[in-house]
């Protein structure tokens, strides 16, 4: 799309990571406040809005909006990440819990290394359509399966 390296190194390498720790200190307080469910519910939404910014964004041949629209598919993932941990750590609370934590963690970070991996083979046989609606459809099967472990995180408030 001709973007200059320089806007993908400035909203890669540094405004992406501050504005993805923004969304991971934020979320936290919403888990508390607000319904678990509903708190995945609405990065889930903010994710798949993201997604379809996206591709409209690429059709459209507008880089500046594709860069807007990582930014906040960064920060939703951010977000979703810290509703994973929260799941983890609960899940870990046992009798070995540095060992469950340690597997749990581990597997979650080699599941997503391996599915970074697959991505830019798919990507020859995909479009960045089809591929952002694969996305999307893949993280409203798992929200929808994990939905009732999210739920249990409120019951885990004083």
């Amino acid at each position: 799309m001709g973007v200059p390296l320089s806007d993908i190194g400035w909203g890669l390498g540094t405004l992406a990571p501050i504005a993805n720790t923004l969304a991971a200190l934020v979320v936290a307080p919403f888990l508390s406040r607000m319904a678990p469910v509903k708190s995945l519910a609405l990065l889930v939404a903010i994710s798949a809005l993201a997604a379809a910014g996206t591709v409209f964004s690429i059709a459209d041949k507008s880089s500046s909006a594709v860069m807007h629209w990582a930014l906040l598919q960064g920060m939703a993932s951010s977000a979703l990440s810290v509703i994973i941990y929260a799941l983890i750590l609960k899940w870990s609370s046992k009798a070995q819990s540095a060992t469950d934590y340690a597997v749990l963690c581990g597997s979650s970070r080699l599941l997503t290394t391996v599915t970074l991996m697959a991505v830019p083979p798919a990507l020859t046989y995909l479009s960045w359509s089809v591929f952002y609606a694969l996305c999307v459809g893949v993280l409203l099967v798992l929200s929808f399966l994990i939905r009732r472990e999210v739920a249990s995180l409120g019951e885990v408030r004083p």
